[in-house]
């Protein structure tokens, strides 16, 4: 099998990449190496700058009679106090009860309105329309059928 170009070519980008991996990983674990083309600048030192709060003074100390006598405490007797003791407490849980409930069912119902509707006559019929002899009166005034016209 002979190798092409490409397959030459293939081979040293691989091995450019790793490479980088390689130089990439050195800097991020320490950027202060020398390879790494934009260090970060070197940190200054803190400074110790005195406080301009006074130092407390100490307490003398206390003489004691002898130097090996180590103060004990006295144990002092407990004082009653008026908390009590737990007790168990006897109570009940509520236990769920199915009870039927007597719910009413709505009705459909029709309210009443004062709206006219108007009948459209039909467009498209064999014979023509001939008007009536006798003339129509209507029975409502013309305002409630005809609304005003905004």
């Amino acid at each position: 099998m002979r190798l092409s170009g490409w397959d030459v070519l293939s081979i040293v980008l691989l091995a450019g990449m790793a490479f980088l991996i390689l130089i990439f990983s050195i800097i991020f674990i320490n950027p202060y190496v020398m390879i790494n083309p934009y260090p970060p600048p070197t940190p200054v030192p803190t400074l110790f700058v005195p406080s301009p709060t006074a130092t407390l003074r100490a307490l003398p100390t206390i003489a004691r009679t002898s130097p090996f006598e180590v103060p004990t405490a006295t144990p002092r007797p407990l004082r009653p106090t008026s908390t009590l003791p737990p007790t168990a407490t006897g109570f009940r849980l509520p236990t769920f009860t199915p009870t039927p409930t007597r719910t009413s069912t709505p009705t459909n119902t029709r309210t009443p309105t004062n709206t006219p509707t108007f009948t459209v006559p039909p467009t498209y019929t064999s014979t023509p329309v001939t008007p009536s002899p006798t003339p129509v009166t209507p029975t409502e005034p013309v305002s409630t059928i005809y609304p005003p016209s905004p």
